[in-house]
């Protein structure tokens, strides 16, 4: 899967046409090595990379409202939103306005 299609449109989000915004390069190795990390563990030890993909996904689901709150504070709309999750701009506000508005 490449994560660096795409150009995003004036608010940072891709038309609906193109998808979700680029991942930033850094994200993008960072998740890499992540990847990368994981499978070398798996190999040895698949509860232990189970275990700490878990704490992983916590912990990036913990990022998600301040990161919604962000950018609505900077004018995103709930469309661009949703977009950028890969969800509508009802399941993107219903998941995340008590965190941003």
């Amino acid at each position: 899967m490449d994560l660096m299609q795409g150009q995003p449109d004036s608010d940072g989000v891709e038309s609906p046409e193109t998808g979700p915004p680029a991942m930033p390069i850094e994200l993008s190795e960072a998740l890499a090595a992540v990847r990368q990390q994981v499978a070398a563990v798996g190999l040895d030890n698949p509860l232990a990379a189970l275990a700490a993909l878990a704490t992983l996904e916590r912990q990036v689901a913990d990022q998600m409202p301040p990161a919604a709150r962000f950018a609505r504070r900077a004018g995103v709309s709930w469309d661009a939103v949703g977009r950028a999750l890969g969800v509508s701009r009802q399941a993107a506000h219903q998941r995340l306005a008590k965190h941003a508005d």
